[in-house]
């Protein structure tokens, strides 16, 4: 693949976000994968999609709605994106004593940490503008597999990628909680 398109990064990024919060580490903690927020952003999606199987749903209508609200949100999420990114500073305590000398230790810390939190928050928006748009892909593939049945067991192809779409978008919506919620916190940190 090439250089140009590969988002491995932006996803790997992403992902560290799920580490158990690293604004309040101390250097000597291990990382560990917040196994609450994997059963939340990847199980929980899971688990809906599965119930999904079993209840009677009007995958046009679905399929539609989603597409729709997608594009509305790819336009959004690259609008906060650059938002965000002029907001993104690489700080040291060094460089922060140095421009401003009279800040106190917890100052300095305070600031590192809003600085981490808008990085994570950068890592978020990039990885929801990439599900958004991969979503969006599986819906069209789903309009063009629909009315093509799969031998030996009798189902639409196009369930498959609609299905597909349910849980990436589930998932998306649960990442622009965690979105709002750090956009939140570092607006609040700014008022107060």
């Amino acid at each position: 693949m090439s250089n140009k398109i590969n988002v491995t990064n932006i996803i790997r990024a992403h992902l560290k976000t799920l580490y158990n919060n690293k604004l309040y580490k101390t250097d000597d903690d291990v990382k560990k994968l917040d196994k609450h927020d994997v059963f939340w952003f990847y199980v929980f999606p899971l688990l809906l999609v599965v119930l999904f199987i079993f209840i009677d749903l009007n995958h046009k209508l679905i399929t539609n709605s989603i597409s729709i609200s997608l594009s509305i949100f790819i336009g959004l999420l690259l609008n906060l994106l650059v938002l965000i990114s002029t907001q993104l500073k690489k700080e040291t305590k060094a460089s922060l004593k140095k421009v401003n000398p009279d800040l106190t230790n917890r100052d300095l810390e305070f600031r590192l940490k809003k600085n981490v939190l808008i990085q994570e928050l950068y890592n978020n928006i990039s990885y929801s503008i990439i599900i958004s748009v991969v979503s969006l892909v599986i819906v069209f593939l789903g309009i063009i597999l629909k009315g093509i049945c799969i031998p030996y067991f009798g189902i639409d192809a196009s369930h498959i990628p609609n299905f597909i779409a349910y849980y990436l978008y589930i998932n998306l919506l649960l990442t622009l909680f965690m979105i709002l919620k750090r956009t939140y916190l570092i607006l609040e940190s700014e008022f107060s």
